[in-house]
C-alpha cells in the first residue's frame, strides 16, 4: 500500500509530510507569544490542555522569514 501525504505550501513552495507522522490537523487557536523564545518558535498554543510550541518553518538559519 502506498503512503498518504499531507500537502501544504510554505512561501509558495509545495511541501509534504507523510500522513503517518501526523496525529491531528486543526485550525490555529490564539497564539501565546513567548519572550526570548528560540528562533523559529513564534509562540505556543493551549490545545486540549496541552501547551504546544508553534514553529514557523519559513524562518531560515539566519533567523529571517
Amino acid at each position: 500500500m502506498q503512503p498518504s501525504y499531507c500537502l501544504f505550501k510554505i512561501n509558495q513552495r509545495l511541501s509534504a509530510i507523510r500522513a503517518d507522522y501526523l496525529e491531528e490537523v486543526f485550525a490555529l487557536p490564539e497564539l501565546i507569544l513567548v519572550p526570548n523564545a528560540p528562533s523559529g518558535i513564534v509562540g505556543v498554543v493551549d490545545f486540549q490542555g496541552n501547551v504546544l510550541p508553534v514553529v514557523d518553518f519559513r524562518i531560515t538559519a539566519e533567523g529571517q522569514p
